[in-house]
């Protein structure tokens, strides 16, 4: 492929467990060189979550109606034009 960059990523993700399925209520990555992403999942229903995650996880999210908030999709594609030239062509 000729392009032997590599770049780490370090990440960050809150969500909410439940018995058979996970859901994603937020997720920070910041890239080794400095780049940050984070992006809040308006999907999540709070009222599922933990003890926990609602007295403390949640109250230390951005505000609703902060541009962070967005739908899952949203956020994939955010995390694709974050990610971009990283990735090597033909790989996603």
């Amino acid at each position: 492929m000729g392009d032997d960059r590599r770049v780490d990523y370090f990440i960050d993700r809150e969500f909410i467990e439940l018995e058979r399925e996970i859901e994603l209520i937020s997720l920070g990555i910041v890239a080794a060189d400095g780049r940050e992403f984070y992006a809040v999942s308006t999907e999540f229903d709070a009222s599922r979550a933990n003890e926990f995650v609602k007295t403390v996880v949640i109250p230390l999210l951005a505000p609703p109606g902060d541009p962070v908030w967005m739908s899952r999709a949203q956020m994939k594609d955010e995390l694709v034009k974050f990610i971009g030239a990283d990735v090597p062509p033909g790989s996603r």
